[in-house]
């Protein structure tokens, strides 16, 4: 019995255990299921996804063919209110003689202003602005006055060359020369590297960039006039009917072009050919018209003159177009352009942007390039190397060579060591400003008008025979004994 029941024990054991390790994986199983069922659901997702990227595709490639399938077949051109466009319309039979003749006499009054501007800016403004014989007047100019201490600062001493580079307002003379400075200043930016020697670097500066600016504006706005050109002749040429003659109907919503015969295409191909000979006369006249310009403010005027000059057609129909022409521009149906309208203008897109570098480099090579060049010649004779030092020639004709007293940013240590000099500066602008506020003494000499004179006429022998001891001046000691007043040398 005893065994009997310990089988019993171990069998209810064996089953328990057995229905743990039941459930055990029925929990796993669940937990398979589960992870398997989230599986499914991230792959339906996924290609749920992929089905709704497909479908934005799939739209993108239909509006995209809907959009070429537009511009190839509904595109139009609409004519501008330019005196060009109306040209088309010259002796047709449908508008009064009379306004035939004023379409006509605009037409070649527009022609020949375009003309006639891009000729004298040829004529006139194509020489350069400067040239060698600019930079060797500069050059005579530092030589013979620049220098010179007749045109010294009469307080200071600075030479005129360094108040004419440094823009001193208060010059009396150098005018001109400060207004070329100012000018070539503009075109390089100087790095001054040490002030005695007047070593520097140039690089370019601000005019320089606004002048490759304006240029590549101006070139894009004769490509637009050029696009303009183009579409015309592309409608023009799409409505030409070889065998009739023009034709123009009323339509629902104005008048409408029906065809072009072949006097009026050949009419408007030689429009076409005017424009583009004056626009293209234009943009190589008009570009090297700026890159002689030589300052900004008219760098900008000469800019905004060449664009009016381009736009003078319109100008010319809104004063000029009779109101027939102007009726029938107003409500003329657009001309549809020809299937194959959308890629020649794909083509003169691309044309255009490789064309603009291009131009933009021509230019600079043949026109700015040479001419930045003798800027900085100029700019190098009027402002480089020693601007401090002064020339002059003594009373015994001797050449002498010096330099001023100027303050201690030039000449540092010397200057604050030099007390006599740095109290002779300071006496002369204290005297000159005391002067100028009536706030002088009387201790300070004044002297008439003639007598003035006397001392500036004076000859070296006379002023030094009448010293007396009180008047003595160390620098004149080599002129004491040979000029006959040896006493002096003894004070």
């Amino acid at each position: 019995m005893a065994s009997s029941g310990l089988a019993s024990s171990e069998m209810n054991q064996l089953r328990s255990e057995l229905r743990d390790l039941q459930a055990e994986m029925q929990r796993q199983r669940a937990d398979f299921q589960r992870q398997l069922d989230e599986l499914r659901q991230g792959q339906s997702e996924a290609a749920k996804q992929v089905d709704e990227d497909f479908s934005s595709s799939s739209e993108d490639e239909k509006l995209r063919g809907s959009i070429v399938e537009h511009v190839e077949n509904e595109i139009s051109y609409s004519l501008q209110e330019s005196i060009w466009d109306v040209s088309i319309f010259t002796f047709s039979p449908f508008i009064h003689q009379s306004d035939n003749l004023m379409n006509l006499a605009a037409f070649v009054l527009n022609a020949g202003l375009q003309l006639a501007f891009a000729y004298y800016i040829w004529k006139e403004f194509s020489p350069l602005s400067i040239d060698q014989d600019t930079v060797a007047s500069y050059e005579d100019w530092r030589v013979q006055a620049g220098h010179s201490k007749k045109f010294a600062s009469p307080i200071d001493g600075t030479s005129l060359v360094q108040r004419v580079c440094a823009q001193d307002a208060t010059l009396t003379a150098g005018s001109s020369q400060v207004t070329a400075v100012g000018t070539l200043a503009a075109w390089i930016s100087e790095v001054q590297t040490d002030a005695w020697s007047r070593e520097y670097k140039v690089r370019s500066g601000a005019t320089y960039w606004l002048a490759i600016l304006a240029l590549a504006l101006w070139i894009m706005t004769v490509f637009a006039e050029l696009r303009s050109i183009f579409q015309y002749a592309t409608a023009t040429s799409a409505i030409f009917r070889p065998e009739f003659r023009s034709r123009m109907t009323t339509a629902e919503n104005g008048v409408k072009i029906c065809y072009i015969g072949s006097g009026r295409l050949v009419w408007a191909l030689a429009t076409v050919l005017l424009r583009c000979g004056i626009s293209l006369t234009l943009l190589f006249v008009g570009g090297s018209w700026l890159m002689n310009t030589e300052s900004a403010s008219d760098l900008i005027l000469n800019a905004a003159a060449l664009s009016f000059v381009l736009d003078c057609d319109e100008l010319i129909y809104s004063v000029f177009c009779p109101s027939s022409l102007r009726f029938i521009v107003e409500n003329l149906e657009p001309i549809p352009f020809p299937k194959s309208f959308h890629k020649r203008g794909s083509i003169f897109v691309v044309t255009c942007f490789v064309a603009l570098p291009a131009l933009v480099v021509f230019f600079h090579e043949a026109y700015l390039g040479p001419i930045l060049d003798l800027r900085r010649q100029a700019y190098e004779v009027l402002c480089g190397g020693d601007q401090l030092f002064v020339t002059g020639v003594d009373t015994l004709d001797r050449t002498y060579v010096m330099y001023p007293i100027v303050n201690a940013t030039m000449y540092g240590d010397w200057y604050e060591a030099n007390e006599p000099a740095r109290r002779l500066f300071q006496v002369r602008r204290e005297l000159t400003k005391n002067y100028i506020n009536y706030s002088y003494e009387k201790y300070y000499w004044q002297p008439t008008g003639m007598e003035a004179y006397k001392l500036q006429t004076m000859s070296l022998q006379e002023m030094v025979s009448g010293m007396d001891c009180k008047d003595q001046f160390s620098t004149l000691d080599h002129a004491y004994a040979p000029l006959g007043n040896e006493s002096i040398k003894a004070c």
